[in-house]
C-alpha cells in the first residue's frame, strides 16, 4: 500500500473571508512538498501565479486501497481539486487521510482538539515543532511568497535539523492508526472512512460553491432595508420623549433593556457656568486720546471712527449741533494718518463656559421582565437590567402587546438584512451573506466545518446555512444551488 502525504505552502490574500483560498487568481501554490510512505520528501517551488498541476506521476501510480494523507486535507485539496490526475486516482478507489480529523475523532470531539494545529500533537507522535520564524512573519502580515525561500523550504520538508511539515504529517497519521488499533474497536476504522468519504464530499461542495443571483439579492435587499426602515419609524413611536442631549441608541443593551422593562439611563450634557462666564477673544478697538474705546459706542465714519462727546477737546470736530471726537491716527511715518488701535481682550457673548455634566431619564418600560432575563449589568441608579437578546424578543412577541410587536418585527428585519443580504455600518464597511459573493461568477465558496463541534456535526460559516435545508430568506429567488 502507498501512502501519499503532502502539504501546500499557498500565497495567501484573503478575499470573501477565505484566507489562501484557491479561487482568488492572486493565490497560488508557493511550495509543495510530498513523500511516499514516509520516504525522501520531494518539493516543487513557484516564483509566480499559477494553476501547474503538481505530483501528477506519483499521484497516477496510486492504486485502490492507497491513501493521500494530509493534515486539514480540505484546504490542500481545494487546490489541486481541477487536477485529472487527483479525480481519476480517487474514481480508482484511492482514499484519503486527515490527521486532524482523526485527533478529533479520537479525543471525543473536545474543544481541545477541534481545529486542532500540527503543532499541538506533532511532538505526541514523535514528531517536531514548527519554525516560529515562518509563524512570525505571517503574523507580521508578509505574503508566503515573501518569506525566504531556504526558510519556507525548511518549514516545509525540513532538514538534518527540522523535522518539516510533510513528515510531521506522515508520523502523525502512523501513531493515529496505532491507537485506532490498540484502543479502539474495529468499527472504529470503519466509521473513520466513512468520515473519510463525508469530506470528499464537502471538498467537492465547497469547490463548487452556492450561485447566488447578485441582482435578485441586491433587490431583495432593497425591499428588506425599506421594510426595516418602515419598522423602525413604527418602533421609535414608541420612544417617549427624550430631553435635550439623549439620543437613543438602538445598539445600545442598556438602552434597549430600559425601554422595554423600565429603568434610567445616565447621559451627559452641557450645562454652563454659574455665575456665568465666557471665553475670551481679541478685538481692535479704536483709541482716543489714547484709551481703547468700545467701537460699539462709536461710528464708523469712513476709515475712523467717532464718537459724541459732551464738550470741546483734543481732535473734535462740530457736525449737526453735536461734538464728535475724531479716532486717534498716526502723525508721521508709513502710518501717517491711518486709525490707531490696540488689542483688547473681551468676553465673546455667544460662547459661555461650561462643561458636561450628568443627567439622567428614567424609562417607564412597557412590559415585565422575567428573573430569569436578569443580567449582571445594572441601569444608572443600580437596578438589574435584563437580556434583549432574540431569544427574549421571540417570547416577547408572543405577549401581544403593539410594542412587543413592533419590537420582534424590527428585530427579526435588522437580522434578515445583516444576514442574509447585506448591512451598511456608518464607515461604510459591508456585512452579511451577499458580500461574499464574487461578483464575477456569483459563487459563494462557504466553509464546511467537520471538526467544530462536541457532537461531531456538520457546522457552517461564511455564510453559516442550516444544514440538511436551505434556509435562507427568499432562497427560492436567491440561491440556485
Amino acid at each position: 500500500m502507498k501512502i501519499l502525504t503532502f502539504d501546500l505552502e499557498t500565497e495567501n490574500h484573503k478575499e470573501y473571508k477565505r484566507l489562501a483560498a484557491p479561487f482568488n487568481p492572486k493565490n497560488y501554490i508557493v511550495e509543495a512538498g510530498w513523500s511516499i510512505n514516509g520516504g525522501p520528501r520531494k518539493s516543487v517551488r513557484f516564483e509566480e501565479p499559477h494553476r501547474t498541476h503538481i505530483m501528477v506521476d506519483d499521484l497516477n501510480s496510486l492504486e485502490k486501497g492507497d491513501i493521500i494523507n494530509g493534515f486539514n486535507i480540505k484546504f490542500d485539496l481545494l487546490w489541486i481539486w481541477h487536477q485529472e490526475s487527483l479525480r481519476n486516482a480517487l474514481k480508482r478507489g484511492v482514499k484519503i487521510y486527515c490527521g486532524q480529523y482523526a485527533e478529533y475523532l479520537l479525543g471525543g470531539m473536545t474543544q481541545d482538539v477541534q481545529m486542532c494545529a500540527m503543532n499541538d500533537i506533532a511532538a505526541k507522535y514523535g514528531g517536531g515543532d514548527k519554525l516560529d520564524a515562518v509563524k512570525e512573519l505571517w503574523e507580521e502580515g508578509y505574503l508566503t511568497s515573501e518569506i525566504p525561500a531556504d526558510l519556507l523550504h525548511e518549514y516545509l520538508v525540513g532538514s538534518d535539523t527540522i523535522i518539516g511539515d510533510v513528515h510531521n504529517t506522515y508520523l502523525i497519521m502512523q501513531g493515529q492508526i496505532k491507537r485506532m488499533r490498540d484502543n479502539f474497536p474495529k468499527e472504529f476504522i470503519t466509521m473513520f472512512n466513512h468520515r473519510m468519504d463525508g469530506l470528499l464530499a464537502t471538498t467537492e461542495m465547497e469547490y463548487n460553491g452556492m450561485h447566488v443571483s447578485l441582482n435578485i439579492g441586491n433587490e431583495l435587499q432593497a425591499e428588506v432595508a425599506q421594510e426595516l426602515q418602515d419598522a423602525t419609524k413604527e418602533l421609535e413611536s414608541f420612544i417617549p420623549k427624550l430631553p435635550e442631549g439623549l439620543e437613543f441608541n438602538w445598539n445600545s443593551s442598556v438602552h434597549k433593556s430600559c425601554l422595554i422593562f423600565g429603568g434610567v439611563v445616565k447621559y451627559e450634557k452641557w450645562v454652563a457656568h454659574e455665575p456665568l462666564t465666557y471665553v475670551q477673544k481679541t478685538e481692535d478697538w479704536p483709541l482716543f486720546d489714547g484709551e481703547p474705546v468700545d467701537p460699539a459706542t462709536c461710528k464708523l465714519a469712513g476709515a475712523l471712527y467717532v464718537r459724541e462727546v459732551a464738550e470741546e477737546a483734543h481732535n473734535t470736530i462740530k457736525h449737526k449741533g453735536k461734538i464728535l471726537q475724531i479716532q486717534d491716527t498716526y502723525g508721521s511715518g508709513k502710518k501717517a494718518n491711518q486709525p490707531k488701535n490696540k488689542k483688547v481682550k473681551v468676553d465673546d457673548l455667544t460662547k459661555p463656559k461650561g462643561a458636561k455634566k450628568p443627567h439622567y431619564f428614567k424609562f417607564e418600560g412597557f412590559t415585565k421582565p422575567l428573573k430569569k432575563w436578569e443580567g449582571t449589568q445594572t441601569d444608572a441608579y443600580d437596578q438589574p437590567l435584563y437580556s434583549t437578546s432574540a431569544e427574549v424578543i421571540d417570547e416577547l412577541a408572543k405577549r401581544g402587546l403593539p410594542f412587543t410587536n413592533a419590537l420582534a418585527k424590527r428585530t427579526k428585519l435588522n437580522k434578515d438584512l445583516g444576514t442574509y443580504y447585506w448591512q451598511e455600518d456608518d464607515k461604510g464597511n459591508r456585512k452579511g451573506m451577499l458580500t461574499l459573493v464574487n461578483p464575477e461568477d456569483g459563487i459563494i465558496h462557504h466553509s464546511l466545518h467537520h471538526v467544530k463541534t462536541v457532537t461531531s456535526r456538520l457546522s457552517s460559516s461564511d455564510p453559516r446555512i442550516r444544514l440538511g435545508s436551505i434556509n435562507f430568506v427568499n432562497s427560492g429567488k436567491l440561491l440556485a444551488a
